[in-house]
């Protein structure tokens, strides 16, 4: 009787370990599917973040070409001459005399 006693404490403390275990690895596995999780979310948000990025770098490219197209020597005189009614005058000649200091 005495041997099916030390089985049956055997079993119990075998159980024991059997559940700590399932408990431990169920634990386990919550925490690294959390942190896949985690992982996927950060994924897209530097997706969305990236995608922004290049959006944001188009439109400065955007903008700095319209900025160069505005600016334009030609288009600045032809709204200067329509709004303001201004012209560039004509050249004048100049005539540059040298006197001799001796």
């Amino acid at each position: 009787m005495a041997k099916l006693k030390r089985k049956s404490n055997n079993n119990s403390g075998n159980l024991l370990q059997f559940i700590i275990g399932t408990i431990g690895i169920t634990l386990f596995a919550i925490a690294i599917i959390g942190i896949k999780n985690e992982c996927r979310d950060l994924q897209k948000y530097i997706d969305i973040r990236e995608t922004k990025k290049s959006r944001l770098k188009n439109e400065i490219v955007l903008l700095e070409s319209r900025i160069k197209d505005l600016t334009r020597p030609d288009r600045i005189s032809k709204i200067v001459g329509d709004k303001f009614e201004m012209y560039a005058p004509a050249p004048e000649s100049l005539i540059v005399v040298l006197k001799d200091n001796s």
